[in-house]
């Protein structure tokens, strides 16, 4: 039975049960909502329902036919495919989860090579003088402390 491209809308009725020599169903592009349990029990070896408003699991039995349901919007976790995740799914949470650890590990390497701060603040803020420059300035303090008053005698004509 082909009924695809048909606008049809709403759930599917419950007659598409007693259709008990059905093998083939098209219903894709359409606007069929509610579950797909109806045909749950129908001998179907190909069944396509993509582009509808299907919601809901999809019955173990049809897990088994060739099923198209790309494009069907609002299908239950795990519903979408009997294989579940899929390898494409595994592979990008595993890329994710790698990403993920080495940004982790960087930062925490990072942050343990860090040195710890110093504090300086016991150190003059200007460097020291030089060996002589020290000595230099001794001499100088020291012979201008030693001056003695200079008394000059002065002789008259």
């Amino acid at each position: 039975m082909d009924l695809s491209f048909n606008v049809m809308s709403g759930d599917l009725p419950k007659s598409f049960s007693l259709c008990s020599n059905l093998t083939f169903m098209d219903l894709q592009n359409n606007q069929f909502t509610g579950t797909i349990d109806v045909l749950a029990n129908l001998p179907l070896k190909y069944l396509n329902i993509e582009n509808n408003h299907f919601s809901g699991k999809i019955p173990d039995r049809l897990k088994g036919i060739n099923l198209q349901i790309g494009g069907t919007s609002g299908p239950a976790p795990g519903a979408s495919r009997p294989n579940g995740f899929g390898i494409g799914g595994i592979l990008a949470t595993v890329i994710f989860l790698s990403v993920v650890g080495a940004m982790i590990a960087f930062f925490i390497m990072k942050r343990r090579s860090r040195k710890p701060s110093t504090v300086i603040e016991n150190y003059p803020v200007f460097p020291l003088a030089s060996h002589e420059e020290q000595e230099m300035k001794s001499i100088q303090s020291s012979s201008t402390t030693r001056l003695e008053p200079l008394h000059l005698l002065m002789i008259r004509n």
